[in-house]
Parts: structure tokens; sequence; C-alpha cells
């Protein structure tokens, strides 16, 4: 399937409280590859109070538009489909609703993408509740925006940890 050699580890820890996810990529060729890695995060939240923290004054591409900005507001919350790609994002985010405070850390993925699928395409899509939008927020930490380019022999490792504060 691929041209090149190597290994790949996903780690999962949990305690009471938290959850960490860490991803290790191996090149074991004698070439360089690339590649993008994005950690799926299907958060469970009520949509109608949600609201997320730390994307002020980060950049952003509206994927459903390729718009790209600066982020203005303090606190985002989805009254529609979103799928947002914020690069290089220099904070943690908090995910707040109703259901109670998540915060999200991330070492080694730049990127986070903001993403919810609402009325339309919760329906068209055949493995998602069509209701399901209205319990769920993904903020997904990766590398997505640029491709992780890996020498031979090179290792990297990205990580995340979601905390209930």
């Amino acid at each position: 399937m691929w041209d090149f050699s190597f290994k790949v580890e996903y780690t999962v820890r949990i305690d009471e409280s938290s959850l960490y996810t860490i991803m290790t990529v191996e090149n074991k060729d004698q070439k360089a590859f690339d590649f993008t890695a994005l950690l799926h995060t299907y958060l469970h939240v009520d949509i109608e109070t949600m609201r997320v923290n730390g994307f002020q004054q980060e950049k952003c591409t509206n994927s459903l538009t390729g718009e790209d900005f600066v982020e203005t507001s303090s606190q985002k919350s989805i009254d529609a489909n979103v799928d947002q790609i914020y690069k290089n994002v220099s904070k943690e985010q908090v995910v707040e609703s109703s259901l109670g405070k998540i915060k999200v850390y991330r070492k080694g993925l730049p990127d986070v993408v903001f993403w919810n699928p609402w009325v339309e395409k919760a329906k068209a899509m055949s493995d998602f509740n069509d209701e399901g939008y209205k319990n769920m927020v993904c903020v997904e930490p990766g590398f997505v925006a640029e491709r992780k380019v890996l020498q031979p022999r090179e290792k990297w490792t990205g990580s995340q940890w979601l905390s209930v504060v």
C-alpha cells in the first residue's frame, strides 16, 4: 500500500478525570516521507449551551468556503455546519456546555479542527445519527494545515490530553 517503511504506535491512557492519546510515527526507511495526522475527538456536549474558548487571534481556514481569517471571537458556538482549521494554535481550548467543562491540551500537533456537521450533513451520513449533531462537537488536534515530513530514521510524536475541569 505504501512505498516506504514506517511504524505507527497509538497509546491511550485513562484515569478518573483525563484521557491521554499519543501517536508516534517512525520513519524506518532510507527516504523521507510526509503525512498528516488528526485525532478525531468527538466530545459529548449540549450544542445549545456549548462554547469553546481558546481560538481568539488564531489564524483559521474555513474549509467550507476556503476563506482565510483571524478569529476575533473569544468564544465559539455553533448554529450551522462548521468545518474550520485553526493553524499553529498557541493555546489550549476549553469546551464548556451544560454537561460540563473539558480542557483540550496538545503537544506536537499544531493545528485544531473545529467541526460539527449540523442538520443536512448529519442526515446524509450513514454512520451518524440524524439528530447526533445536537450532542457533539469536534475539537481535533492535528497536523493538517501542512504535511509533516519525516526524514529517514526520524521519529515524530503528537499527543493530546483531555481533562475534565
